[in-house]
C-alpha cells in the first residue's frame, strides 16, 4: 500500500467529502438509454458520417470506427492540451487572487506548464489562447476564468475548453458555498433562458450551477467566436469543438447548445459552422427528456462524444432518478488502461482504494506532475484507443438495455 504523506492526508479528507456527495447523487447509476437507441435505430446500416461525426460503423459487424478527417491525432492532442491549459490558467488566476492556492512551489510548475502548452500549440499553428472570464460559486459572484479558446486556421477548427473544479483544503474558496464546488452543489434544475441565456428555448432545463457559470461567460464567449469565424471566413466549413474535464465537460455540453443556437440565429450565413466536441468524464447537466432531445436535434448527438472510465461515479451524477440525462455518444475507458498509462509515464500504477490517487484514476487524475492530485492528459484515452473505446461503450450499453 502506498503510504500517505501530508498532502495525501489533505486530499483524503477532500475526497471523502467529494465521494460521499457523489454517492448520495448516484442511487441510480444507469447510463442514458438514448445511447443505445442511437445504435439500434441504425441497425443494419452505417451511421451517417457528417463533419465532426461519430464513427462510420455497421452495428452488426466488428469493423473499427472510421472517424471524420477533422478528428486527427494532432487535433485530438491539441484538445487535450487545451483542457490541461484551462486548469493551469484558472489555477494561475486563483493564485493571483489569493496568494495561497495553489502553493508558491506549485505555481511555478503551473506557470511553466502554461508556457510549454502555449508554445506547443503555437508551433502547430494554433492562435494565442484567449481567456474568457466568468463567475462561479453558489451565488455566482466569485471571479473565474470560465474557459480558454484557440483557433487553427488550416483545420478551420476552434476549440473552447472549460476548466474542471478546483478544490482542496488550502483553497480559500472551497467551503461555504463559494468557488466551483459551491456551484457544483447547486444542482436544482432551472430554465436556461431564466439564467440569462435566451438562445435556449423555455422548454430546456439545466443544472443551475453549471448554467450560471456559462451564462456569466456568454457574451464574451459568443463575441469571441463570432470574431474568429469571420477571420476564418464564412464560405468554407468551420468546426467548433467544446471540451472540458469533469465540471468543465458538463459546462461544455451546455455550451454546445448555446453556441449552435446562437449561430443559427445570426443574420450572417453561419450554416457552414458545425458544433461538436469531446467531453472528458462529464457530469450530467441537462434535465429531462425535452432538454436532451433539443440538444440532440440541434447539434446531432453523434457530433458530441463523452469519454468515461468505467466505474467513475461523476459522469452518472446527478442521477437519472433526479431527472438528469447524459448527452453525446459514449466512449468507455477501462481502469486497467488508465493504470497502465500511469505506469508508463510515472512508473507507478496505484492499487489501493485507501489511497485517494487510486480513486482519482477513475476520473483521469494523477499526482505524477508535482502539483497535487489533478487532471492529467497523460492518463486519458489515447487517440489510437478511440475505436476500442467506442466499441466498448456500444457493447456496455447493449448489455444494459
Amino acid at each position: 500500500m502506498k503510504s500517505f504523506n501530508r498532502n495525501n492526508l489533505s486530499n483524503f479528507k477532500s475526497y471523502i467529502t467529494i465521494l460521499l456527495v457523489i454517492l448520495s447523487d448516484c442511487a441510480n447509476v444507469s447510463e442514458n438509454i438514448s445511447d443505445s437507441l442511437i445504435f439500434e435505430k441504425n441497425k443494419g446500416q452505417s451511421l451517417k458520417q457528417n463533419l465532426l461525426q461519430a464513427p462510420v460503423l455497421d452495428i452488426d459487424s466488428n469493423a473499427s470506427p472510421v472517424f471524420h478527417p477533422i478528428l486527427t491525432e494532432e487535433n485530438y492532442d491539441a484538445l487535450l492540451k487545451m483542457v490541461d491549459l484551462s486548469y493551469a490558467v484558472v489555477n494561475q488566476f486563483g493564485y493571483l487572487l489569493h496568494q495561497s492556492y495553489p502553493t508558491q512551489s506549485e505555481i511555478g510548475l503551473i506557470e511553466e506548464r502554461i508556457k510549454n502548452i502555449s508554445q506547443s500549440l503555437s508551433e502547430h499553428g494554433w492562435s494565442t489562447y484567449r481567456s474568457i472570464s466568468g463567475r462561479t460559486g453558489r451565488d455566482n459572484v466569485d471571479p473565474d476564468i470560465s474557459c480558454v479558446a484557440s483557433a487553427h486556421s488550416k483545420s478551420r477548427l476552434i476549440i473552447v475548453s472549460f476548466h474542471g473544479s478546483r478544490s482542496g483544503d488550502n483553497n480559500p474558496i472551497f467551503n461555504n458555498g463559494k468557488g466551483d464546488w459551491g456551484s457544483n452543489y447547486d444542482s436544482a434544475p432551472a430554465t436556461a433562458s431564466f439564467l440569462g441565456m435566451p438562445e435556449f428555448p423555455s422548454s430546456v432545463q439545466i443544472h443551475r450551477g453549471f448554467g450560471n457559470n456559462l451564462s456569466s461567460a456568454r457574451v464574451e464567449l459568443l463575441d469571441y467566436l463570432k470574431s474568429e469565424i469571420q477571420k476564418l471566413g464564412i464560405g468554407a466549413p468551420t468546426w467548433i469543438w467544446v471540451t472540458g474535464h469533469s465540471r468543465g465537460g458538463a459546462i461544455g455540453s451546455l455550451a454546445a447548445g448555446l453556441i449552435k443556437s446562437y449561430l443559427n440565429s445570426q443574420s450572417l450565413n453561419f450554416s457552414n459552422v458545425h458544433v461538436g466536441g469531446i467531453l472528458l468524464s462529464p457530469p450530467r447537466a441537462y434535465y429531462g427528456d425535452p432538454s436532451e432531445n433539443w440538444l440532440d436535434e440541434l447539434v446531432d448527438r453523434s457530433n458530441l462524444f463523452r469519454i468515461n472510465v468505467h466505474g467513475d461515479l461523476a459522469p452518472v451524477s446527478p442521477s437519472r432518478n433526479e431527472g438528469y440525462r447524459s448527452v453525446g455518444v459514449l466512449f468507455l475507458d477501462a481502469i486497467q488502461a488508465v493504470n497502465l498509462r500511469n505506469r508508463e509515464h510515472y512508473g507507478v500504477a496505484w492499487s489501493s482504494w485507501l489511497d485517494p490517487s487510486e480513486w482519482g484514476n477513475f476520473h483521469y487524475l494523477s499526482e505524477g506532475r508535482g502539483t497535487g492530485l489533478g487532471f492529467d492528459p497523460n492518463v486519458v484515452m489515447r487517440y489510437s484507443e478511440l475505436s476500442k473505446g467506442f466499441e466498448d461503450g456500444r457493447l456496455h450499453l447493449r448489455s444494459k438495455y
